[in-house]
């Protein structure tokens, strides 16, 4: 824009917006030569049959649900990152009968320019954009758009249908929505599982609830609770993901099969699977990981204390929402549960595919 529109060199970037949102603009009207100036709002909430088409009114009411902007951060700073709620969230909290979202097209960039796709920490980036998403997209022409959450909102919003398709692994939540066929097509694509992570129990790091080399996960439970009694203040740490993802669910699961309320201060809520790990390296803490993820990480420290307990299993599955019937989902479903989509999930570090 500076070059084009032969802009002063002092301040370091530039912008222009074009913006179409009624609420922040206005309509000039020319009457017998008066000009008179009214909200652009006027004019959707005075005819939006004509002005959205049937569908989107259907839809957004007397809403303007398009918004249009021409950004430019040619030799500027990095474009801003753009963060919106779900659906319910904003119906919940702001009163409002939709969410934002966001199309981008390049339409030009400098020789070094970067696009950045954010995921959560964990993921073996390469395995899954080369695999799911590439490999999906080589065999059926489909562009996959993936979208990260923890398992319990996800869900939440794929029985929305904000989601066209699924992979979660919150087994019980899975069954209670397709038992109401409230999802259809869940198939089991891949296992996994969960282990108890803890100190290395040597040095300056006991394993003062004596777990390691165990498999009775409830049991562990017990123990941790029981040595962080015994011990001052910050000596025994749990760390939670708190999160609602599927880590979160199975914690939680043990913790009602043990018969335990977990509490503060030997309890510790990180608020997500990304705290719950830097939190759980930091204070040497006993924590719920999925092995896949933790593998992903690195490992240690802490170390795998508890393996190999039935409750730890981690079944996934893929689904899709029943309030879409795109055939993209059905496609996608299907190439999972295939051979070539069994093989890669079957491939990634810490999974197998289900018995037949």
């Amino acid at each position: 824009m500076r070059e084009v529109c032969d802009l002063p060199d002092g301040p370091p970037n530039y912008a222009w917006c074009f913006d179409c949102v009624p609420e922040e603009n206005s309509l000039l009207l020319d009457i017998a030569g008066v000009t008179i100036e009214i909200p652009a709002m006027d004019l959707v909430l005075r005819h939006p049959r004509e002005l959205l088409g049937d569908g989107v009114y259907a839809r957004f009411g007397a809403e303007f649900p398009i918004r249009f902007d021409f950004l430019d951060t040619m030799q500027g700073g990095n474009l801003s990152l753009q963060v919106h709620p779900l659906n319910q969230y904003i119906v919940d909290n702001f009163g409002m009968a939709y969410t934002q979202d966001e199309s981008y097209y390049l339409l030009d960039a400098s020789p070094d320019a970067s696009v950045y796709l954010g995921l959560k920490t964990g993921i073996d980036r390469k395995a899954m954009i080369d695999g799911a998403v590439d490999g999906f997209g080589r065999d059926t022409g489909v562009v996959v758009n993936p979208i990260r959450m923890p398992a319990l909102p996800l869900l939440d919003a794929l029985e929305r249908g904000e989601f066209d398709a699924a992979l979660t692994n919150a087994e019980a939540a899975e069954t209670q929505l397709d038992k109401q066929g409230l999802v259809h097509d869940r198939q089991a694509i891949a296992v996994g599982d969960f282990v108890i992570v803890g100190p290395p129990g040597h040095g300056k790091t006991p394993d003062l609830a004596g777990i390691a080399n165990t498999q009775d996960a409830a049991g562990a439970l017990v123990r941790i609770r029981d040595a962080a009694l015994a011990s001052a203040p910050g000596d025994v740490v749990f760390v939670s993901a708190g999160d609602g993802s599927g880590t979160h669910v199975v914690e939680q699961a043990l913790w009602r099969f043990a018969k335990i309320a977990p509490a503060a201060p030997w309890y510790v809520n990180a608020g997500s699977t990304t705290a719950m790990v830097a939190q759980a390296r930091a204070r040497n803490a006993y924590a719920v990981v999925e092995r896949g993820a933790w593998s992903a990480l690195g490992g240690k420290p802490p170390v795998v204390m508890v393996q190999g307990d039935p409750m730890l299993t981690e079944p996934i599955h893929v689904m899709r929402s029943f309030r879409i019937n795109h055939p993209a989902g059905k496609i996608f479903v299907g190439w999972m549960c295939g051979p070539k989509g069994r093989r890669l999930v079957g491939a990634l570090r810490g999974y197998r595919a289900p018995a037949a």
